[in-house]
């Protein structure tokens, strides 16, 4: 997916030069704003914290597929190609930040599923819930905001 929206938006961003600014900023006013949500959510109920018994997990190519309808994964997408793409060598840097999530995803996806169980003991409690929820949210501010600042600088 980073692939094909970087070699996608190569070609928008020679018609469009300033489309790269602008996708930039929202992607990082959508990620800030979903920090605020994070920040501000309140723990799951019952046996939604739990996760719902009656419901079979995605299996590995159905949440492939999922990734190219969610909206999340859209954002990652642009946000990672408008932020991190060189223009002078657009190219080399859309395969060097594919490969870069594919390298460093794949691993860092395991260990997601690994410890969902090992969080969901954490989970019970309402104010482990928002420590954690708050230390994400802080999490996902800082690393929207630093390509905005080092680019600043």
């Amino acid at each position: 997916m980073v692939a094909a929206v970087g070699f996608g938006a190569g070609e928008l961003f020679d018609r469009i030069p300033h489309l790269h600014d602008i996708l930039r900023v929202v992607a990082t006013a959508y990620l800030l704003y979903l920090a605020w949500k994070i920040a501000h959510s309140a723990p799951m109920a019952g046996e939604a914290a739990a996760g719902d018994g009656n419901r079979k997990p995605f299996s590995f190519l159905q949440a492939a597929a999922f990734q190219w309808v969610n909206p999340k994964a859209w954002v990652m997408a642009i946000g990672a190609i408008s932020t991190y793409a060189l223009p002078e060598a657009f190219s080399l840097s859309v395969i060097v930040i594919a490969l870069s999530f594919l390298i460093v995803g794949s691993p860092c996806i395991a260990c997601w599923a690994g410890f969902g169980s090992l969080m969901r003991r954490l989970m019970s409690d309402p104010r482990r819930v928002r420590q954690i929820n708050i230390g994400m949210a802080a999490l996902l501010v800082a690393s929207a905001l630093y390509p905005l600042i080092a680019a600043m600088g």
